[in-house]
């Protein structure tokens, strides 16, 4: 016998009176208990939480249709099930059932159900098995597009040759055919880059491919960022997925199993042969539910197997390698590039500056295979790094870094290029405009605006650049998407009302100080502010100057979808490159793009030709020039402050 408190008896104490001395003891109720003590009170603790009556607990197991318990309650109540012997026990008592423990008079009414413990596993199957399947489905989808991604990659083909001929040269020397010898480069021979030396035995043979691929193919040195889902297939398992696979199958063999034991077991009760019937159906349907979504996964396994054959004999390498290895060795590579490329960036704009801008060489023989590593000018400086990601997104990063990307005519020249290269080619079906860094855009360069103003006279912003850039950019007929990956001001706010798709980083945030700093707005928002966002978020832009958050950029529309910042490229590529590839026909964009500017078009344009009447006007007369200088004193006494 074991005292066993009782919930009704609890919730009572406050009201009860202060009871003697020692009476607790001797006025606590006993219970029976049948089982180990140990496992009736953890069977206790589980039911505890359930508000259900034990025939309606039983009745759900049965027809499977249990929501009140948790798939580690009922691993729980597996694991703790009586055995043969303490199950005899319960069988064979006969006395008053209210005088056992919690535990126990659940078992005796739990004890009709046939093959229980089957019937809860089959419950607790149903219950893990949607989000198993959402899991495996995105894993293998996952990996499908990895392998995809990296087969289709150009970039990656480019390094891997360089690699090869560079490695065989360094082996061979030149003027030897070792093509008839060596047909490929390993991928697990990539790991040996970073110790193997290189031909002056100074430095590593990664850093040497580096350099010599920077200087002799720039449009290669990007790679890695082309391989957006590299890093994360390369953390699944084939081997892990498809076992996966296979316990969801014996799952399902699981169901049919108990569907064709509840069909011959035998009893005179009428009510429970009656359930027993709806649970023989519920399992029956729900096993047909199972096996359809098994063959969706079967084949995704199937072309996950198709991919993995491809690759293999893609990169020519031995079917008996693990496809998630030589994914990690490529992973691993691609990290090791980067990290290599950033050192030698940040070497050559150390030594710029030391030489006080002159350019300068590392210190390498200056033969076909030394790097030759000067830093551009001024006049020749990319300002806009551009790169094609899975062959059809062209990405356009505006990277100014010491300038929090700010707009000026070399920035503006080269998004201008960049549209034109987009828009002329056809295998491209979504343009990408992000920003390098913290920032998207602080808007426009005030102080190279005051820096080219020289007599006292300022160039007319209708002849400027940036005015070029806006027609091109209202001309475009394909798809334009803004990643607003930090803080955008000015024109990083403006030029998102003639996106088609803009996504924003939480991080971000959204400023128009246009009148707080004295010139007019521009690239059309006189127009596209009031009647794209409405008069009061217009209002609160313009007028007020007020600093949105992406939050509320969401809820007033200025941008389409929030994502983290962690990551934040990387989730707007996967998004994109689902839509260009499956979502809609790239051919018909340009028809809806021309249907949906048939009324908002001339009036953006009279909207624009009026802000740059306004603001040549203001050039002319000298106010523009004015504001621009004072801004210059603010910039320079900002600066000062710091120092």
């Amino acid at each position: 016998m074991e005292g066993e408190p009782d919930p009704e008896e609890e919730e009572s104490e406050d009201e009860a009176p202060v009871p003697e001395p020692g009476s607790a003891f001797l006025n606590r109720r006993l219970y029976v208990v049948l089982l180990d003590h140990k496992k009736s009170q953890n069977i206790a603790i589980v039911l505890a939480r359930v508000k259900r009556t034990f025939p309606e607990i039983t009745h759900e197991i049965m027809t499977l249709n249990c929501h009140v318990l948790s798939s580690p309650a009922l691993q729980s109540l597996i694991d703790m099930w009586p055995d043969s012997a303490e199950q005899e026990a319960i069988d064979q008592f006969d006395g008053d059932v209210s005088n056992l423990a919690t535990a126990e008079q659940f078992l005796m009414v739990a004890r009709k159900i046939p093959r229980v413990q089957q019937k809860l596993r089959c419950l607790q199957f149903k219950m893990d098995f949607a989000p198993r399947v959402k899991e495996l489905r995105g894993n293998l989808k996952l990996m499908i597009r990895g392998v995809q991604q990296v087969c289709a990659s150009e970039t990656l083909a480019g390094v891997l040759e360089y690699v090869f001929h560079l490695g065989n040269l360094l082996n061979f020397g030149e003027g030897v055919e070792y093509t008839k010898w060596v047909k490929s480069i390993s991928i697990g021979s990539l790991a040996k880059l970073s110790f193997t030396k290189a031909f002056d035995g100074r430095i590593s043979f990664l850093q040497y491919v580096v350099q010599s691929i920077e200087r002799d193919e720039p449009h290669l040195a990007r790679f890695a960022e082309h391989l957006s889902l590299l890093s994360k297939c390369s953390k699944l398992s084939i081997q892990s997925l498809v076992a996966e696979q296979q316990s969801l199958k014996g799952g399902l063999r699981m169901l049919i199993n108990e569907t064709q034991k509840a069909a011959i077991f035998k009893t005179d009760d009428v009510e429970l042969r009656a359930e027993l019937a709806n649970c023989r159906e519920s399992m029956r349907l729900y096993a047909m539910e199972v096996e359809q979504e098994l063959n969706g996964l079967q084949e995704l396994v199937n072309q996950m197997e198709r991919e993995r054959k491809h690759f293999l004999n893609y990169f020519e390498e031995e079917d008996t390698l693990p496809l998630d290895e030589l994914l990690g060795s490529l992973a691993s590579f691609a990290d090791e590039y980067s990290r290599e490329r950033q050192q030698l960036i940040l070497r050559a704009r150390r030594a710029q500056k030391s030489s006080l801008g002159r350019s300068v060489s590392v210190n390498l023989p200056h033969n076909r295979h030394s790097l030759l590593s000067t830093m551009p000018t001024s006049n020749s400086e990319t300002v806009v790094r551009r790169y094609v990601h899975a062959g059809c997104i062209y990405v356009a990063e505006l990277c100014r870094p010491t300038a929090k990307n700010a707009f000026n005519d070399a920035l503006y020249n080269q998004l201008s290029a960049a549209l034109d290269e987009y828009e002329a080619d056809d295998s491209l079906h979504a343009m990408i405009l992000t920003g390098h860094g913290d920032y998207f855009t602080s808007g426009a360069d005030v102080k190279e605006t005051a820096a080219v103003l020289g007599d006292g006279t300022l160039r007319p912003p209708s002849k400027s650049p940036s005015c070029v850039f806006m027609h091109k950019m209202l001309d475009c007929k394909k798809l334009l998407v803004a990643a607003v990956n930090g803080p955008a001001i000015g024109i990083g706010v403006t030029l998102l009302m003639h996106c088609d798709v803009v996504f924003a980083a939480d991080r971000a945030t959204f400023w128009t100080p246009f009148l707080r700093i004295g010139v007019v707005p521009e690239f059309a928002s006189s127009y596209t502010f009031p009647h794209l966002l409405g008069l009061s978020v217009a209002a609160n832009l313009v007028l007020r100057s007020k600093v949105f958050t992406a939050k509320e950029a969401l809820d007033v529309k200025i941008v389409g979808e929030v994502l983290p910042t962690e990551g934040f490229l990387n989730k707007v590529l996967e998004e994109i490159e689902l839509l260009v590839t499956n979502q809609f026909n790239a051919n018909s964009l340009p028809a809806y793009k021309s249907l949906l500017r048939r009324e908002r078009a001339p009036k953006i344009r009279e909207a624009l030709f009026h802000e740059f009447e306004q603001l040549d006007r203001r050039a002319a007369n000298g106010e523009f020039l004015a504001t621009v200088l004072e801004l210059k004193k603010h910039f320079k006494s900002k600066s000062a402050s710091k120092l």
